[in-house]
């Protein structure tokens, strides 16, 4: 077996397991692509930097909660998307399509992007605001990068700031441990949301560049004259 196309079956059957079952399914199917030995519970634990019995006790259920660290060197070995081991995956029809390879002992997964136009180049611009105390606020940053991105970058840059916001967000709550959930969306998974909601235009219409470059340079006025004022104070 070259390689494996998870079907209607598959994706039945990872709907109603939980997070410990996933990763034994997902570790038998590498298995059979491979050899059992390169995948078994001691030489995956052993990649993945855990203990056989850490490995055994996540597929078993009895870590409920595993770290998101875990789970995402866990996805790098069965090569994966991290949010294949979320319920919401399962649940959305135009899900991406995982093909499992086997080409000289490497893997890769092959993940169809839902989109209405092949053709779409994406050009992309950041901006960083700092909200201070009451009713102020200021643009840190804004950059646009040279270059397009196209639906499937478009979808990584997207899940990586997700991602990025994540992080930071727990890091603000200051937990101990980095624990990884599947009640909550992944970084991914809400990515292709964001992506799937572009093409619906009430929710992020249109406006002329131009504007927006108007926006910005009002913006910048009002900044300048509101500090100076504040100065006079």
């Amino acid at each position: 077996m070259n390689s494996y196309h998870l079907n209607e079956k598959d994706y039945e059957l990872l709907k109603t397991m939980t997070l410990g079952k996933k990763v034994r399914y997902f570790r038998n199917l590498m298995s059979n692509l491979h050899s059992k030995s390169r995948f078994s519970t001691a030489e995956l634990a052993k990649r993945i930097g855990v203990t056989p019995q850490s490995l055994t006790s996540i597929e078993r259920e009895e870590t409920k909660r595993p770290s998101f660290d875990v789970i995402q060197k866990l996805s790098k070995e069965l090569n994966v998307p991290i949010d294949v081991f979320t319920d919401d995956f399962y649940l959305e029809r135009d899900r991406s399509d995982i093909t499992l390879h086997q080409n000289n002992s490497t893997y890769s997964v092959q993940v169809k992007f839902p989109s209405t136009n092949d053709s779409d180049n994406f050009q992309i611009g950041y901006l960083l605001y700092q909200h201070l105390e009451g009713d102020e606020v200021r643009i840190i940053l804004h950059e646009k990068p040279n270059g397009t991105f196209d639906n499937s970058q478009l979808i990584n840059v997207l899940a990586q700031q997700l991602s990025t916001i994540e992080l930071n967000n727990i890091l603000l709550n200051k937990e101990d441990v980095l624990t990884y959930s599947t009640n909550t969306k992944s970084p991914y998974s809400r990515a292709l949301e964001v992506y799937r909601d572009l093409y619906q235009k009430e929710k992020h219409p249109i406006g002329s560049y131009s504007t927006w470059q108007e926006l910005l340079a009002n913006y910048n006025e009002h900044a300048k004259y509101h500090t100076k004022m504040k100065v006079k104070e």
